[in-house]
């Protein structure tokens, strides 16, 4: 519940004129089922339901206030037409921002952005009241949602920001102001939306522009554009990240122990110490060093953040391992896909004992150099010895004709679900593609009521 706000304010900073009777309100929702007593009631048009069709709906639950772009009177409801719900909420978001004094880490990368952000809403709770974007609610929706869940007590506020456009990330920041603000990487992810990668990087370094001198840049020092990022945060304090020797926070003897986690030494300043997390393989050593980077440089000690590393284990469809009765391991990394990612899924998978078999379903928005890059991914599951290919959609299965183990292809998960796998005892399944293809279902399926399956 948010310190109460009212419409009047609200219409003043969107430079409109509130008519009717004045209401406060204590929350924002976006769908009708979440409303409580006390909410706004955002009504956004979308391409499978119209949130205006619902403004009863979020009355009867107790909304007492609402933006829409139509004319739609609901009794007791105090209503504003605006010309763009979705940047009205922004403008919200602002306004609740401004009403922050705290920290407030932006987060930001193709990759690794929702483990960055739990691996730092955990060391940072080790020192405060701390807030995190929920879920994945890191677009011009999410991130005002995440604004409005900030209260007096919080103390630290940690929010991931996606970019599926050019100039996404400087939108975001222009709601959240963030004072600390973290690059993680720039990789293949969403490339249909950008006309090449120089574009997507620079839309990720946006993050980098608003900062001033008593504010807080952690960039990776390892990507091609780091000089670049150094120059554009140079109004701020920038440390970096990564394995080369310039490098702030750097890793070296890094030990992947397969899916269960890394482990290195931390080198800052002259000072070396060992680091263990739960977060397998070479992202997992970059999120952990940008989170230590931030904590420490916060004046966090190294016990709290040890303690919060420890916390924290791959989310669900991030890397979460299951074990299923029969013995046989699957990972389960079915919330997204893109190269990068799942090369470096592929490693920590041929470094597990066992018969190792990747499900590889489509990786989507790729753009035109799509069936190279799945060439590519299964080129390298080769190379690195893995047992056995699924591949699960169109560019998938095309791109299995290039390896040279054993493999299957299936149009579609439904199709692989319903085909007869055994996996037996010692079996390692890796798991991974695009969240439109949907494999999570055939993950629930072999954890679940289908326990005996393999390739």
């Amino acid at each position: 519940m948010i310190k109460p706000v009212l419409m009047s304010r609200l219409a003043r900073a969107l430079g409109l004129v509130l008519s009717g009777e004045d209401a406060a309100f204590t929350g924002i929702a976006i769908d009708s089922r979440a409303v409580e007593p006390g909410d706004l009631f955002v009504a956004i048009p979308g391409q499978r339901s119209d949130g205006h069709d619902y403004l009863s709906a979020a009355a009867d639950r107790g909304a007492v206030a609402a933006l829409i772009e139509r004319d739609c009177a609901v009794d007791n409801v105090c209503a504003l037409r605006v010309p763009n719900t979705v940047r009205a909420l922004g403008t919200l978001g602002q306004l609740l921002r401004d009403d922050y004094e705290g920290v407030l880490v932006g987060v930001t990368g193709s990759a690794g952005k929702t483990t960055a952000k739990n691996l730092l809403a955990a060391i940072l709770g080790e020192a405060g009241s701390t807030l995190a974007t929920e879920g994945n609610l890191n677009n011009e929706i999410g991130v005002p949602l995440t604004l409005a869940r900030l209260s007096s007590d919080t103390e630290f506020a940690v929010v991931e920001m996606g970019a599926a456009k050019p100039d996404d990330i400087r939108y975001l920041c222009e709601i959240a102001r963030p004072t600390v603000s973290v690059l993680l990487n720039v990789g293949s992810a969403h490339l249909a939306g950008y006309p090449d990668l120089e574009a997507l990087a620079d839309t990720k370094a946006q993050i980098l522009d608003g900062l001033d001198v008593d504010d807080l840049a952690v960039i990776n020092a390892d990507q091609d554009w780091s000089a670049g990022w150094s120059a554009r945060a140079a109004s701020a304090r920038c440390v970096s990240f990564g394995l080369t020797k310039n490098a702030t926070y750097r890793a070296s003897n890094i030990e992947s122990h397969g899916f269960e986690g890394v482990s290195f030494d931390l080198t800052v300043r002259e000072h070396t110490r060992r680091i263990a997390s739960h977060v397998p393989g070479m992202p997992g050593v970059y999120n952990v060093l940008a989170a230590i980077a931030v904590a420490t440089e916060l004046g966090l000690s190294d016990s709290a953040i040890d303690r919060g590393i420890a916390k924290v284990a791959p989310a669900a469809g991030r890397g979460r391992v299951h074990r299923t009765p029969c013995g046989a391991t699957i990972v389960d990394d079915t919330y997204n896909a893109n190269p990068e990612a799942v090369r470096a899924a592929i490693d920590s998978l041929a470094q597990c004992s066992g018969k190792k078999t990747l499900v590889l379903g489509d990786m989507l928005e790729l753009g035109a150099g799509s069936a190279a890059l799945h060439r590519q991914v299964v080129e390298h599951a080769a190379a690195r010895k893995i047992d056995c290919l699924i591949a699960v959609g169109e560019l998938a299965s095309e791109a299995a004709a290039v390896f040279p183990g054993r493999k299957a292809v299936f149009a579609r998960t439904a199709d692989l679900m319903a085909a007869d796998h055994v996996f037996g005892a010692d079996d390692v399944v890796l798991v991974k593609g695009s969240r439109g293809i949907a494999l999570e279902r055939a993950v629930a399926e072999w954890i679940g009521s289908r326990e005996d399956i393999a390739c």
